[in-house]
């Protein structure tokens, strides 16, 4: 009996989540108040490499602001993923814990390079940088859709139009 109540509570709690129409980021955006506002100079991607199991993202603060992101260490920060289904980009939940996840500052000039599992190469990946007057951003950091360029996307507003992103050379 008391499995199916809680089947119940549990498919009633979800329909009522899903009764929004969000893109599935938007109360996020929203509740940590990313993109408002935006950073002026979101950082830079230099490079990407696929070495094995894992490939890797080159980034470099090219402002002159200190910005900072979360991660368990400067290689690995916390990500967020969308996956191609049906022919639309669909936002994927990580779970993060957050145990042993700390902040992460990129100096101006500096570059860091992020690594990622090989299963990740088919979505698009995001990370949360922020600056030290209120900006942040959602910035899309790997896109296997787009050639590479010289900038990352932000996605802090639903519907931002598309900049170049990565893919691998």
């Amino acid at each position: 009996m008391k499995f199916f109540a809680t089947t119940f509570l549990l498919i009633t709690t979800l329909a009522i989540c899903g009764a929004e129409d969000k893109d599935g980021w938007e109360i996020f955006r929203e509740h940590f108040k990313l993109g408002n506002p935006e950073l002026k100079t979101p950082p830079k991607i230099l490079a990407s490499k696929s070495d094995g199991d894992i490939f890797t993202v080159t980034i470099a603060n090219a402002s002159d602001e200190t910005i900072a992101y979360e991660g368990y260490f400067s290689n690995e920060p916390q990500y967020f993923t969308s996956e191609l289904v049906d022919g639309a980009w669909t936002p994927r939940p990580n779970l993060w814990c957050g145990t042993g996840m700390w902040g992460l500052l990129l100096e101006p000039g500096d570059r860091v390079t992020f690594s990622f599992q090989r299963h990740l190469k088919k979505r698009q990946i995001f990370v949360i940088f922020r600056d030290g007057s209120g900006g942040s951003s959602l910035a899309k950091v790997w896109d296997p859709t787009i050639a590479q360029k010289s900038s990352v996307t932000t996605k802090s507003a639903p519907n931002k139009s598309e900049q170049p992103s990565p893919t691998t050379r």
